[in-house]
């Protein structure tokens, strides 16, 4: 009577989401049966569970039936006020002062199925922004695709592979598009230091960032 438990939940678990389900013999679709057992069977037993969002506490008591009394948000430590005023600042993101011609468009994280880059690459490809702006997509990151990528999109002149870097933010020009194109991501982090550093970011509606940004931004 005198132990409580306070769990914190990292990350948005994949089963939360019907675009992730994985092929029948992927081991990553045991994994989320697993996890979401774990999550509908014993995290009820906690005294407090702690999110970074509201919509993952909406989807755990949807889902796993765990009252919203038990369960407690707490935003990342990092979605400050400089992120959200950067984010809010309509005018600085729609600006004419910066050559339109310049605006390639960056991918920084790592190459996995969550993360949907893939998808990303193929519209870049069939899009005309490419031609019209003469962009280029900019991936920055490795990961369990990174050698299938290389291989397939390796030639293309509009796609340049950097593979893990320090410091990515360092080669990201203020005038660029970081895109966030992941199935998932609770909150997503590389959108948050986007932000941070004063870039345009375009995130998925997997990203659960999109609980702090105004609906009319959205």
């Amino acid at each position: 009577s005198f132990i409580y438990i306070n769990l914190f939940i990292q990350g948005m678990p994949s089963f939360l989401y019907e675009n992730s389900k994985k092929n029948k013999f992927d081991w990553r679709k045991y994994e989320s049966i697993l996890r979401f057992y774990l999550y509908k069977k014993i995290y009820p037993y906690a005294d407090t569970l702690i999110t970074s969002t509201p919509s993952l506490k909406e989807k755990l008591h949807n889902l796993c039936h765990i009252p919203k009394s038990k369960m407690v948000v707490l935003p990342n430590g990092i979605i400050g006020d400089k992120v959200i005023e950067n984010y809010d600042n309509y005018n600085y993101y729609c600006s004419d002062k910066i050559n339109a011609s310049s605006f390639d468009i960056y991918y920084v994280g790592r190459l996995t199925k969550q993360k949907n880059v893939e998808l990303l690459i193929k519209e870049f490809l069939n899009s005309d922004y490419k031609d019209s702006y003469k962009a280029k997509l900019h991936i920055i990151g490795i990961g369990d695709f990174h050698s299938y990528f290389i291989r397939k999109y390796g030639n293309e002149e509009s796609i340049k592979f950097y593979g893990f870097l320090n410091d990515p933010w360092q080669i990201v020009p203020s005038s660029s598009i970081v895109i966030v194109p992941s199935l998932w991501d609770e909150p997503g982090h590389v959108p948050l230091e986007a932000l941070s550093f004063g870039h345009r970011v375009f995130i998925s509606s997997g990203c659960s960032l999109i609980d702090f940004i105004s609906e009319v931004k959205n």
